[in-house]
């Protein structure tokens, strides 16, 4: 429970005191240890697919956002540099005045817009997929 209320005290820039009293609930403190704790153990990245085992030149075809808020005292700033050296395709944010939350001003924003982006690029190439898939089997196009 100290683990998961420490966190909730520093992932913002400004202290939020309903934040830290959800995450010091017994419960979410032993549900939110155990997601992350999964997610500690490198390999369990890795170890699903054989196809993600992806090295940085294989990333270089996925689109992707680096989002870092400047303040963010959970995951220092240099990490996400480093991957973004590591991944320069990959569009590479800093937040001016925010911390480690999705929910900090500047980050929540172009988390979403990183999203809409995803997503119109997704429904042009179904489209796009769609016609050629009609043209081939001269189907009308849906």
């Amino acid at each position: 429970m100290a683990w998961s209320t420490w966190e909730a005290a520093t992932i913002t820039l400004e202290q939020d005191d309903g934040l830290i009293a959800d995450f010091s609930d017994p419960a979410f403190a032993l549900a939110f240890a155990r997601i992350e704790n999964h997610y500690f153990l490198p390999s369990r990245l890795v170890r699903r697919r054989s196809a993600d085992r992806a090295t940085p030149a294989d990333w270089q075809r996925i689109p992707a956002v680096i989002m870092q808020g400047r303040y963010d005292v959970a995951t220092p700033a240099v990490t996400a540099y480093d991957l973004h050296q590591a991944w320069p395709q990959a569009d590479f944010t800093i937040a001016p005045v925010a911390g480690h939350a999705f929910s900090e001003p500047g980050i929540l924003e172009a988390l979403v817009a990183a999203t809409d982006r995803f997503a119109l690029q997704s429904d042009v190439t179904v489209r796009r997929h769609n016609w050629r898939d009609a043209r081939a089997s001269n189907s009308p196009v849906t």
